[in-house]
């Protein structure tokens, strides 16, 4: 594994003058034989806060004495061997300082074309571009977004959708057991308590990838792989795959298309158009 990516001087230079509204900064998206997707996870410190009880608190916003903000992260591109990651150090976490890590996140997540994470659409999307916001970082170039987790609530109806749980029935990889003590060590700025802080991260991204392989041919709204280059073959529009048989149909109400299974991933697919004649579409009412 890839440990600890830190921005090279000239990315950090360039990144910086774009925060200081200085230059304007976008690196170009080249077309490519296929999308670049990455997985990835993030680790969050709770907040700090005054309560009267254990059960059913409100609140108050003068009772938090600290805000959450970002412990780790970890992040893979699909199908490559090497995980990335950055974790506070003993000094940032006690700071609350996690300008850096966010700068070498923002990096890859402005490289990718698809992000996937698990709950990513309430957690992680909306929680990482808080502290991008809040650091003075720019909006990454535009991606796709894939929730593992909306995934499994949408399509299947298991016991409990958390990524622990669904790789336990489906027989992949499981998450690293870790406690409520851990994070508490982080906190408090302890090196050996962050150093497994962002272990655990990065063992989630790996049952991450194994998890969307099982789900991806399920996935009926997934990111159509074909619009990322020039390639005039028809394949999967979920994985790309030309091996792709073409044995049905599928119908709507106005219309008729050819249909195929993918034999990598089993997804389901039809072509664009209807293969209807012009005359057979004039007698179709609704």
């Amino acid at each position: 594994m890839q440990h600890r990516p830190r921005l090279n001087e000239e990315e950090y230079n360039v990144i910086k003058a774009y925060r200081e509204g200085l230059v304007k900064y976008s690196p170009p998206k080249e077309m490519v034989n296929k999308p670049k997707i990455l997985i990835y996870d993030i680790e969050t410190a709770p907040l700090k806060s005054f309560v009267w009880g254990l059960w059913k608190q409100n609140v108050n916003i003068d009772f938090i004495e600290s805000d959450w903000f970002c412990l780790s992260w970890a992040a893979k591109w699909l199908n490559d061997d090497d995980v990335f990651s950055d974790v506070l150090t003993g000094e940032e976490a006690i700071s609350e300082n996690d300008s850096r890590i966010i700068g070498s996140l923002w990096k890859y997540i402005d490289e990718a074309d698809i992000v996937i994470a698990h709950n990513a659409k309430k957690f992680d999307v909306k929680r990482m571009n808080t502290r991008f916001l809040l650091n003075g970082y720019p909006p990454p170039s535009f991606y796709e977004v894939i929730d593992t987790l909306s995934v499994v609530k949408n399509k299947f109806s298991m016991s409990s959708n958390r990524l622990d749980y669904v790789n336990s029935l489906l027989g992949i990889e499981r998450k690293t057991p870790t406690g409520a003590s851990l994070w508490v060590s982080c906190l408090k700025g302890d090196e050996e308590a962050l150093e497994k802080m962002v272990e655990y991260n990065e063992n989630d991204v790996v049952i991450l990838e194994q998890t969307y392989l099982k789900l991806r041919g399920w996935i009926t709204n997934h990111p159509n792989i074909n619009v990322f280059d020039n390639l005039e073959v028809e394949r999967c529009s979920n994985c790309g795959s030309e091996s792709i048989v073409w044995d049905g149909y599928k119908t709507t109400s106005t219309g008729r298309y050819k249909s195929y299974r993918c034999s990598s991933c089993g997804h389901n697919g039809h072509s664009r158009y209807s293969d209807m004649s012009t005359e057979k579409k004039k007698t179709v009412v609704r």
